[in-house]
């Protein structure tokens, strides 16, 4: 009786076991967005995209100690699974990938535990990457909000993943006509405040000059009023000298700059965000008198869709997401879509790979016990 029992047991472990490891290493197959399909598979641009890893470092060791320093090595092993599982088994694969913002958990960081940092994302996203191109946007936890952000924040940002404000165009041969597609890197914590504003300004104003189909990426959303997002608008200033302590969106003057001078009123386009941890979509449109206004998005409206994606982080459960653009051969323009890939929360992670363990201790154990291994077998 007892080994039948334990015979059950050992079924229903295996087959919990097994499932859930298989889960974690294809979820990215099962659960593929089956009718988007059909538009990645001919996609020439293909966009993976991550949002607000926030890696901690030097302060989670020295609060936690050696609990700490396992939280630290296993939240990297995490990203890595997600970043690995997403540039893999997706077929065909990304040709893109983006990181929209706070890398890191805190601006406030020494640049020595930058350096580390640095290094860590360097091990996570970076290695066996197979992509054309690689975007770094800059959140407020890597350079700070307006009210933080300094010239040496930006320059040791840019040193280590490229410029805060810039621009990217990518080619293709399309039924032999070549296309273009522009990729804008957007430093909107800037555009409040008058920190390193100017500069921005300055960019946004030769991005305006060109008229070419446009994807913007960048970490503070665009301004939406509340109900539409998790995030409802929101900005709290330092009281000494008024500068920008925290904000949820650009301010809504800022968000239509940015929409005119990018855009230039031709819904040819697309945002990609981060910073709302709960994601969001929604679309940007004209209304009569030629004003920008804001929706939750609809396939069936036209306009500039914004996506706000939603974080990678474990308690949020891992989420990435593959942007694509295509030429509609209709309109002959291109044509943009989205799909969601959630993984599994932390917690659960930990616990698929602590049952793994579980089983093969119970099975040495009971191996030993009854010395016989045809019950294992």
């Amino acid at each position: 009786m007892k080994i039948k029992i334990l015979r059950y047991f050992k079924f229903f472990f295996i087959f919990c076991s097994a499932l859930s490891t298989i889960y974690i290493y294809t979820y990215p197959l099962i659960l593929g967005c089956f009718p988007f399909k059909r538009l990645f598979s001919v996609a020439p641009f293909r966009l993976l995209t991550f949002a607000d890893p926030q890696i901690e470092g030097d302060a989670k060791i020295l609060n936690k100690g050696l609990r700490g320093y396992i939280d630290l090595w296993g939240n990297d092993i995490y990203l890595s699974h997600i970043q690995w599982a997403m540039s893999t088994l997706l077929f065909p694969r990304p040709t893109h990938l983006v990181i929209l913002g706070d890398l890191m958990s805190s601006q406030w960081i020494s640049d020595e535990e930058h350096r580390k940092r640095v290094y860590r994302l360097n091990k996570i996203f970076m290695r066996r990457q197979p992509y054309l191109g690689v975007f770094n946007v800059s959140g407020n936890h890597d350079i700070g909000y307006s009210g933080e952000m300094t010239r040496k924040r930006v320059n040791r940002w840019e040193r280590a993943f490229g410029r805060v404000n810039d621009a990217y165009y990518f080619e293709t041969m399309i039924r032999g006509k070549p296309r273009r597609l522009r990729i804008v890197i957007l430093n909107t914590l800037s555009i409040d405040e008058p920190s390193i504003r100017q500069e921005t300004l300055v960019f946004l104003d030769k991005m305006g000059k060109e008229q070419i189909p446009t994807i913007l990426l960048t970490h503070l959303p665009l301004y939406k009023h509340k109900g539409l997002c998790k995030d409802p608008p929101y900005v709290k200033y330092y009281e000494k000298d008024k500068t920008i302590k925290e904000q949820n969106h650009l301010s809504e003057n800022s968000s239509n700059l940015v929409l005119t001078r990018l855009f230039n009123h031709i819904y040819n386009g697309a945002i990609i965000t981060g910073h709302d941890h709960e994601g969001c979509d929604c679309i940007h449109m004209l209304d009569d008198q030629g004003m920008w206004i804001v929706k939750r998005f609809n396939n069936e409206k036209e306009g500039i869709r914004e996506i706000t994606v939603r974080s990678m982080m474990g308690q949020y459960g891992g989420y990435s997401g593959v942007f694509s653009a295509k030429i509609n051969e209709a309109s002959d323009k291109w044509e943009f879509s989205y799909c969601l890939y959630p993984f599994v929360i932390n917690q659960i992670w930990w616990s698929i790979y602590i049952c793994d363990f579980i089983y093969r201790g119970i099975k040495s154990f009971v191996r030993r016990l009854f010395r016989n291994n045809s019950f294992w077998d």
